[in-house]
């Protein structure tokens, strides 16, 4: 990938941007092929972002395939992202790592080259933080289930744990 200092820049990034372009080519060739605009707006992206830097450096092909969806966050794909089934503890806390990390760095790309405005922002914000959190609590019943048993009352009613999950869901 051809490394182009972003137009504009401002003097005081200047300094962070020549760490950054020493970065960028440990990216695989033809990475943005697909995705035009993202090639327009890393520089700008990751000179502001030491996440979204590291996190395109360790999944660009993950990041870049989220970024291609210019859709606000939905809960059920989110959901789907966030899969555990199957999954032993160690596999779970990894993958819950990933999914959320990825989608993070999309969403702090998206705020930062504008693709998306401030509202939608904190609606893909609430949207990961509760899919997160239900897939984790999930998890969690259904690993301890097993050796605990499942909470009931006194008449024996399955007693789930009491979570709002507000208008996000």
């Amino acid at each position: 990938m051809s490394v182009i200092t972003p137009a504009n820049l401002p003097q005081s990034l200047q300094a962070q941007w020549n760490l950054v372009a020493t970065r960028l080519p440990e990216l695989p060739q033809g990475l943005f092929t697909d995705l035009p605009i993202a090639a327009q707006t890393v520089g700008r992206v990751v000179v502001c972002s030491d996440f979204v830097l590291a996190t395109l450096l360790r999944q660009p092909d993950a990041l870049l395939d989220m970024l291609a969806d210019e859709e606000p966050l939905t809960t059920p794909d989110v959901e789907a992202r966030f899969a555990l089934a199957g999954c032993d503890e160690a596999q779970a806390m990894s993958k819950l790592r990933r999914v959320r990390q990825v989608e993070m760095a999309r969403i702090a790309w998206r705020d930062l080259s504008g693709f998306s405005d401030l509202e939608t922002n904190l609606l893909d914000l609430s949207v990961l933080a509760d899919s997160a959190i239900h897939a984790a609590l999930d998890f969690a019943v259904g690993a301890l289930a097993p050796r605990y048993g499942k909470p009931v009352d006194d008449s024996g009613v399955f007693l789930p744990l009491p979570i709002d999950s507000g208008s996000c869901r």
